[in-house]
């Protein structure tokens, strides 16, 4: 008796696989999602600018662009060039924008013609909006530098006269 090969011609290992949508990849505690939620919450559209040239091609959506740059920051992505390449390559980027996958200069013309104010102001109404939202002790609050720093370790110490010093002064600018 003669054995039969199974052969498969067009086998690809790169195959097409369910599922197409990232939001099933995503568990329900992460990071990104929080963010996302929170980010709906806040009061975005005085933060951009609204007017756009009639001219060309229709830009990427101002807010999808922005929540991009925030959660890369939030990620300790400062780079356009990374930002851009996560943007591609991490799927909860992937999620959050859409699918978005704008370069490094089209990162960097968004923040230099759509960005009313700094991203400094929006991470500090963020903040006010989880201090609000999470009932957050804000007696322990540590800085480094002249920074708000979450990633405060026992090693860094500071003395709490120099720590609302300066966040008074962070706050007035």
């Amino acid at each position: 008796m003669q054995t039969q090969q199974n052969i498969q011609h067009n086998f690809n290992p790169k195959q097409l696989k369910l599922p197409l949508q990232l939001d099933i990849k995503i568990p329900f505690d992460s990071e990104v999602r929080t963010f996302d939620e929170v980010f709906r919450k806040l009061e975005i559209k005085k933060y951009l600018n609204s007017s756009k040239d009639p001219r060309g091609r229709m830009g990427y959506n101002p807010v999808q662009m922005l929540k991009l740059i925030m959660f890369c920051q939030m990620e300790k992505i400062q780079s356009l060039r990374d930002m851009a390449k996560a943007a591609k390559n991490d799927i909860r980027i992937m999620w959050l924008t859409d699918e978005l996958m704008p370069s490094h200069q089209t990162i960097k013309t968004f923040m230099d013609k759509y960005l009313v104010k700094g991203i400094d102001e929006i991470f500090y109404e963020l903040s006010k909006y989880l201090i609000k939202k999470e009932s957050i002790d804000t007696d322990k609050l540590y800085i480094d530098g002249n920074k708000i720093e979450s990633v405060a370790n026992k090693y860094s110490f500071t003395w709490r006269g120099s720590i609302e010093k300066f966040r008074d002064k962070l706050y007035k600018k």
